[in-house]
């Protein structure tokens, strides 16, 4: 990333990542594998010589809440939180957040949540509507935590999605697997760019 990444979250990525994809092997994510069972890495979006680890992201997910349940930690799904609430009651607070307010997607139901401390985890956003294959990326938990006070780093790398790189005939996401399938980026005048 040229040390426009936070170097201090790089590191521990980097001491780290091995550990968290031995928790997710264990758990059933479907890592693609040769046939010894060994990790395959593909070359992505702007790597010569380092790889990238492919795998389907609903596999993740899927194994994530399996592990959550077996360790018996509840998992509510389809809910969108709306609100944070603050011990103090103000925004931006000099306490801490106490608890949530959602909307169950499906019946519009709404759930209160109590919490002794929470971790806002909302993903990306994109500037447009429809972007990659999520169209909802809002940045509804970036404001959030705006709102409550939370300093907000990086914002000007969540404003693209993978179709910015394309015409808009060609409408793809995944470039990482495409790239490394063979796929290459050019301007528009036809040249690579990536390297």
């Amino acid at each position: 990333g040229d040390f426009l990444n936070d170097q201090d979250w790089v590191r521990v990525l980097l001491e780290e990542q091995i550990d968290r994809i031995k928790d997710m092997r264990k758990w059933g994510i479907p890592f693609l594998t040769d046939d010894e069972g060994k990790l395959i890495r593909t070359l992505g979006r702007g790597h010569l010589k380092t790889g990238v680890l492919l795998f389907p992201s609903f596999k993740l997910m899927e194994g994530v809440v399996r592990e959550m349940r077996r360790r018996q930690i509840t998992v509510i799904e389809r809910v969108m939180i709306t609100h944070l609430f603050t011990s103090d009651g103000c925004y931006p607070t000099s306490g801490r957040v106490i608890g949530a307010l959602g909307l169950n997607i499906r019946t519009g139901r709404p759930l209160l949540f109590k919490a002794g401390s929470i971790v806002l985890s909302s993903g990306q956003m994109t500037a447009r509507y429809g972007g990659g294959m999520c169209d909802n990326l809002t940045g509804d938990g970036v404001a959030m935590g705006y709102r409550l006070g939370a300093q907000l780093t990086g914002l000007e790398f969540c404003t693209t999605t993978n179709l910015s790189t394309w015409q808009r005939r060609f409408q793809a996401t995944g470039l990482n697997a495409l790239q490394g399938a063979g796929a290459k980026l050019v301007n528009s005048i036809g040249e690579t760019f990536m390297q």
